[in-house]
């Protein structure tokens, strides 16, 4: 006897976002396939550009609460969770970090302040300038930048520096070496 047995997929139950405040944003696609605001102008070729754009710049016509994060410490108030821890850290709850330099009393609020200060004052100077005034080169990795970022680029890229993360650099010939930080124990 011949027995006929259908076997049907099992349903996976699909997720679906629930969203706590505001409007599903509906986006349509222009004659180039970018997705485009239905509030302005503004558009991009992923719905997720557009859709933040959306909820940042467009807030009150999406249906969005006006900065519902209010600062504990202070009155201000914030569109993002994101943005209120940020304000907290940077204004309220500052800690403050000593420079590694043995006889520096410098101190920082941020690691970028403070790598910045220490490839300025106590690294010897590892950019050299280029034929435009506002840029110079990196001599460890030949990168070119701008004169505002070199010294905590030098100081991310330098093996000298305590904050130096790993990099890749010219060993003076067209071969790039990998350099990565070694600690003894």
């Amino acid at each position: 006897m011949n027995a006929c047995v259908q076997i049907l997929p099992q349903s996976i139950p699909s997720v679906v976002r629930i969203k706590k405040q505001g409007t599903l944003h509906i986006l349509t696609q222009n004659i180039e396939g970018n997705f485009t605001c239905h509030y302005c102008d503004f558009n991009s070729l992923k719905k997720t550009t557009v859709s933040e754009h959306i909820s940042r710049i467009h807030p009150k016509e999406a249906g969005r609460q006006i900065n519902p994060f209010e600062c504990k410490y202070c009155d201000k108030k914030f569109q993002n969770k994101s943005a209120e821890l940020h304000h907290v850290k940077t204004h309220h709850e500052i800690t403050m970090t000593k420079c590694p330099f043995e006889s520096c009393s410098y101190e920082a609020k941020n690691t970028t302040s403070l790598s910045t200060h220490y490839s300025r004052k106590h690294m010897p100077e590892l950019t050299i300038p280029s034929d435009s005034l506002d840029m110079v080169e990196c001599s460890i990795c030949k990168k070119t930048m701008k004169k505002a970022t070199a010294h905590y680029h030098v100081a991310k890229c330098s093996p000298l520096s305590p904050f130096f993360t790993g990099s890749v650099m010219c060993d003076g010939t067209e071969e790039v070496v990998l350099f990565k930080p070694f600690f003894e124990k």
